[in-house]
């Protein structure tokens, strides 16, 4: 239900309302996150792995390491990018798939992708969508 403002009003209201949709892109960037961690795939703690620096991560680790920033904020605009701390390097292989690399350097078999990125990726755009015009049409 609409509800009726002066025009002198018009500016302050739309202030409210990008104001209200800066909490929205918060709480979904957060939900977002929650859902990537949910899916997250967890390495078999009997394979001990180690990265070419030789550093030894425990299992759990990439699933632990997604989180969200704020990347730039203005008075009409925000960005949040969700991201994961310390194990970048992985998202990629884990979500497209790969050829796994044995000791002798040689190529081994093709390793699936484990697809959990792109599912809460496509869940935090509409789900934006849906607040926004949920939002700017109720006029709240």
């Amino acid at each position: 239900m609409s509800r009726r403002i002066k025009i002198d009003q018009l500016s302050g209201e739309i202030v409210k309302i990008m104001q209200d949709m800066k909490e929205d892109i918060d709480s979904v960037a957060k939900e977002a996150v929650k859902k990537i961690k949910s899916a997250a795939p967890v390495r078999d703690s009997n394979r001990d792995r180690k990265t070419r620096s030789g550093k030894k991560y425990p299992p759990g680790t990439y699933k632990k390491s997604w989180t969200s920033r704020t990347v730039e904020e203005t008075f009409n605009r925000k960005k949040r990018t969700i991201y994961s701390k310390g194990q970048y390097q992985l998202t990629h292989l884990l979500e497209k798939g790969h050829k796994e690399v044995l000791p002798s350097g040689k190529t081994g078999r093709k390793v699936e992708p484990i697809v959990h990125i792109q599912p809460a990726e496509e869940w935090a755009v509409n789900e934006l969508q849906k607040r926004t015009i949920r939002r700017i049409s109720s006029g709240v």
